[in-house]
């Protein structure tokens, strides 16, 4: 019969599909728990977001069902990673903290008697943002120390790529820490 040139018709019968091992499973994608669903929901929206839709996002992110303190942790760590690795949208991740940190709920963190605390403490947003943003400069002193083992194996264009990844993240957070 007539068809595309270089192309023949089948007749007669055809194998049906064969599912692959690495073959699209859309149930890969859903969320397991609450914690993930949360988590993907503030991807969505950071990766959304900008100056012209940024109070509709605030919005959506201010009001998300945050249930738990290791919930509130993941979306500050969401956006503080954001900000350090999008340097030229810090102004606006720190407007975005400045604007949610009120809005989002807060929490009871136990006492740690191993610790030697006896008080129970709050946990905020805002308790939670500078704690990363500590821990990311405090890392920074280690940083300049890259050990063998990080850098082992790698040749002069890997260890000077993640040199440079430091050094941009680094900055990042300096810059990040201003703007707040």
């Amino acid at each position: 019969s007539k068809g595309a040139p270089g192309y023949q018709m089948i007749s007669g019968p055809i194998a049906p599909l064969q599912r692959s091992e690495n073959g699209f499973d859309p149930s890969k994608n859903r969320a397991q728990t609450h914690y993930d669903a949360i988590m993907k929901e503030a991807r969505s929206v950071l990766n959304k977001l900008t100056m012209t839709n940024f109070p509709k996002l605030s919005d959506q992110l201010a009001h998300m069902e945050i249930q738990d303190t290791e919930e509130l942790r993941g979306l500050v760590s969401i956006i503080f990673d954001k900000a350090l690795e999008e340097g030229h949208f810090c102004t606006m991740y720190a407007q975005l903290c400045n604007d949610i940190k009120d809005r989002m709920p807060e929490f009871q963190d136990e006492a740690d008697p191993a610790l030697g605390e006896t008080k129970v403490r709050k946990v905020t947003f805002k308790r939670c943002l500078l704690n990363k943003c500590q821990e990311e400069f405090e890392r920074a002193d280690r940083y300049d120390e890259m050990n063998d083992e990080e850098t082992a194996g790698l040749d002069a264009a890997a260890k000077a790529n993640k040199t440079r990844r430091v050094r941009v993240r680094m900055l990042g957070n300096v810059k990040f820490i201003g703007e707040l």
